[in-house]
């Protein structure tokens, strides 16, 4: 989260974009935000008020080292928000960002965030949301990139 933050500060996008990060401001990472304006914690977000963040978003980012499934990037893919993520296998497999970064390089997470709201043809392209607009739709197309994933790696 630390880097995030500082990928967003370092970038012309903070600007014109606020960063708002869903949890607590703990640790080194809501130390970071407390100095760079636009970084906003929210914290005991409510059903209907994360459906209000994913409907008026201009992108999602998820930075995880170390993530088992993130079920967040279904339902920011659900909503139709272009979607950077962790280059790491869970993501890849779940298969509905535009943009992977190296959560671990600053400059990467940067660069992933400013293809998104670049709306060039390799930037923000969301993810056509109507394949996921039920739980089977979404089960069924995860199942479709695992066994993609298994045939091509063997």
């Amino acid at each position: 989260m630390a880097r995030l933050i500082e990928a967003y500060s370092n970038s012309p996008i903070s600007d014109e974009f606020d960063l708002y990060v869903i949890g607590e401001p703990n640790g080194l990472a809501g130390k970071i935000a407390r100095q760079h304006p636009g970084v906003n914690f929210l914290t005991a977000v409510k059903d209907d008020q994360l459906r209000w963040l994913y409907e008026h978003a201009t992108a999602f980012i998820f930075p995880s080292l170390d993530e088992g499934f993130g079920l967040p990037i279904i339902e920011a893919a659900y909503f139709g928000i272009p979607i950077a993520a962790s280059d790491i296998a869970p993501f890849r497999e779940v298969g509905v960002a535009s943009q992977y970064f190296n959560p671990e390089n600053i400059e990467s997470i940067k660069l992933a965030m400013e293809r998104l709201v670049d709306k060039s043809p390799e930037g923000g392209v969301p993810y056509d949301a109507s394949k996921l607009r039920s739980w089977t739709a979404v089960v069924s197309h995860l199942r479709n990139r695992i066994l993609t994933e298994l045939k091509e790696s063997s």
